[in-house]
């Protein structure tokens, strides 16, 4: 160190200064280095719970697959099993990460054993509503749980209109659903005149003149009847239901107003010929003619009703072709 003292012995002050000097620099220059070069700060808590929750909705996200039952109603007898795979249709999921889940406990159960599910019942009928999930994806089905020894067989309507020279199959309700009919036999009583004829085994309608008709149906000792009204021109309605026109035979509006359009199988007919008007019921309706339909030969008609009830809209030709459309509120 004799570079920190002069010739007689004192203390040399310039090394010190540059030697201190150069210390504090070093000091200063790694300070401010650390500080440019320091990596950003965590994020808050904030953005890190709201990272976790967008990561969390990616994965519950069904990426491509589906599901869904494959009837909207079945039936299962009571003290019976279901394999709840069997009504259910699966895409790109499997059925060991379905959540399913019954509106109402007492008459059914759902247990699950090794990747099985089964839809167990007791004594009870009744029906219930069976809902299956996962991720963003849900469906539902009605399930009625019926006594297999309680069978009977219906007409869906009480009756059904068939053109002369034309040909209709009456559709048939079973209880319980999806009863065997293959041996049902369809006939017409002997006590009449007929303007129908029916196949015996399949129940297909053939009209022949205009007029009344009735056939029935039997299996098992049931039997059902429905009236057959063969006419000269097939009317049909049909409902809006806010897209489209619909055909139907009954309609429950959810508003007191809404439009029909009035189709007919013939151009030869216009709206001079057509009448629309309330037959009968509880029910108050008014209609009106409102224009030409964008359907050929169709027509639209603005209906109103008040009240509560039932009532029948009957729509009519001339020639004495007619059809109802039945309103219930």
């Amino acid at each position: 160190m004799k570079f920190l003292r002069n010739e007689d012995g004192t203390m040399n002050i310039m090394p010190v200064v540059i030697i201190v000097t150069l210390l504090c620099g070093a000091c200063f220059y790694f300070v401010f280095s650390s500080l440019l070069n320091t990596t950003p700060a965590p994020q808050t808590d904030d953005r890190i719970i709201t990272t976790r929750t967008t990561e969390k909705t990616t994965i519950q996200l069904c990426n491509g697959c589906s599901l869904s039952f494959k009837e909207s109603s079945f039936d299962v007898s009571t003290n019976g099993s279901l394999d709840l795979s069997e009504i259910v249709k699966l895409d790109k999921v499997s059925i060991n990460f379905i959540k399913f889940s019954l509106d109402n406990d007492s008459i059914a159960s759902i247990q699950g054993k090794r990747g099985t599910f089964y839809l167990n019942t007791g004594t009870n009928t009744g029906t219930v509503k069976l809902k299956a999930e996962y991720a963003d994806q849900t469906s539902e089905a009605t399930l009625n749980i019926v006594n297999p020894t309680n069978k009977s067989i219906s007409f869906k309507y009480p009756y059904y209109f068939v053109k002369s020279q034309g040909e209709i199959t009456p559709e048939l309700v079973t209880y319980p659903l999806g009863l065997d009919i293959k041996d049902a036999e369809f006939s017409q009583p002997e006590n009449m005149d007929h303007c129908a004829n029916v196949d015996s085994d399949t129940g297909r309608v053939s009209g022949n003149e205009v007029g009344e008709d009735i056939i029935k149906v039997t299996k098992d000792g049931i039997t059902a009847s429905t009236k057959i009204y063969v006419v000269e021109n097939l009317i049909t309605v049909k409902v809006h239901n806010g897209e489209q026109y619909k055909a139907v035979r009954e309609y429950y509006p959810n508003e007191g107003i809404f439009d029909i359009l009035v189709v007919l199988d013939k151009s030869s007919y216009g709206v001079k010929d057509l009448n629309v008007y309330k037959l009968d019921g509880s029910l108050n309706i008014n209609a009106a003619y409102v224009s030409k339909g964008t359907e050929l030969n169709s027509f639209v008609y603005h209906i109103e009703t008040s009240g509560s009830g039932e009532g029948t809209l009957r729509v009519d030709l001339a020639n004495g072709s007619f059809t109802n459309l039945i309103i219930k509120k």
